[in-house]
């Protein structure tokens, strides 16, 4: 499916499950597109969310483009849910699409249930400064000033593509989901 924003980008997106569930939007990374999000696709719907995949802004099959902002692709997102008619989305991003989902909530606040950050980051000045430790302190930082936000740290790989550990990345997911009591 394709949805043209308000800047006149087309945006190809594919939906899953049932309308009626809670919305859950994934945002891939870097390079990536929707197709990254398999192992959720096949799991999430039948626990009850209604997912929506899209591929970023000059990514996959939407437009190329001239120019890239993360301020643009967090607008593209919150048209792209007004257009299916969803109030509010569990937004679930990883790397750079974590730094979408990060925009995303500080823009459209309103727009957000839940905000799931993996393997992302805010800022960072050099891979040396990511590498250093910086990385997991920052993410913590950021899980701790989020209302009902929990940091958690994955064996192995925080990567939820069904290249890497998405067994663990759907558990967690789900757990936190499903966790009422988050604080």
């Amino acid at each position: 499916m394709f949805f043209t924003t308000s800047n006149s980008v087309r945006l190809s997106f594919q939906t899953y499950g049932n309308p009626c569930n809670r919305a859950m939007l994934l945002i891939h990374r870097l390079g990536a597109d929707g197709q990254m999000w398999g192992p959720q696709i096949k799991l999430f719907p039948d626990q009850g969310y209604y997912l929506i995949v899209p591929d970023v802004r000059g990514h996959g099959q939407s437009s190329e483009v001239e120019t890239f902002s993360i301020e643009d692709c967090a607008r593209d997102m919150v048209e792209l849910i007004d257009h299916l008619g969803i109030e509010t989305v569990t937004v679930v991003g990883v790397s750079m699409g974590g730094v979408i989902a990060q925009q995303l909530a500080c823009d459209y606040p309103d727009a957000l249930d839940k905000l799931i950050l993996c393997d992302t980051f805010s800022a960072v000045r050099s891979i040396k400064t990511k590498i250093g430790g910086w990385f997991v302190k920052g993410n913590r930082q950021i899980a701790e000033n989020i209302p009902q936000s929990r940091f958690v740290v994955l064996e192995n790989s925080m990567d939820p593509s069904n290249l890497v550990a998405a067994e663990c990345f759907n558990r967690e997911v789900l757990v936190f989901l499903q966790n009422k009591d988050v604080e």
